[in-house]
């Protein structure tokens, strides 16, 4: 039997292994594919339904600056009555992203986006993640975060 595939033809077990593209419901089809037949996203914003978590929240904190550059922790509260099994955060970042710790960096720019590490794939109900990095210029505090296409909001 052939290899579940997306649009584009490759394997989606691979390309989700591989990082290269996300299934946030572990359902084995990257979330591209479970929105372009329209059933997974009842409301239309673009999240599958499966995925939509409720009240992750985020905070934070500067651990180190020096001229040019800091250290810095954001850490996400998960406020979802489930555990979220397999992250991404992405975060706007007026800074560069030059390393993280407790995730993978996936990409940087405008937007930071970074992925579980193998050891820290679950956040457990009322549970939270600690995504260290080390920027390069000043740190600002991110405006927008998003846990897996879900808006986090700033910890109150």
């Amino acid at each position: 039997m052939p290899a579940s595939t997306c649009s584009d033809g490759a394997p989606d077990a691979c390309e989700i292994a591989a990082g290269d593209e996300i299934d946030c419901n572990g359902n084995g089809i990257p979330d591209a594919c479970d929105l372009a037949d329209g059933e997974a996203d009842a409301d239309g914003d673009g999240i599958p339904d499966a995925c939509q978590l409720e009240g992750p929240t985020f905070r934070f904190v500067v651990q180190d600056q020096w001229d040019g550059g800091f250290v810095a922790e954001l850490v996400v509260l998960n406020g979802d009555e489930d555990s979220i099994e397999g992250w991404t955060v992405a975060w706007d970042t007026p800074y560069t992203v030059s390393n993280t710790w407790n995730a993978v960096l996936q990409s940087t720019g405008d937007i930071t986006e970074v992925i579980n590490e193998t050891y820290n794939e679950v956040i457990p109900s009322g549970g939270s993640i600690t995504i260290g990095f080390q920027g390069l210029g000043v740190p600002i505090e991110p405006t927008e975060v998003r846990v897996n296409g879900t808006p986090a909001s700033p910890e109150p």
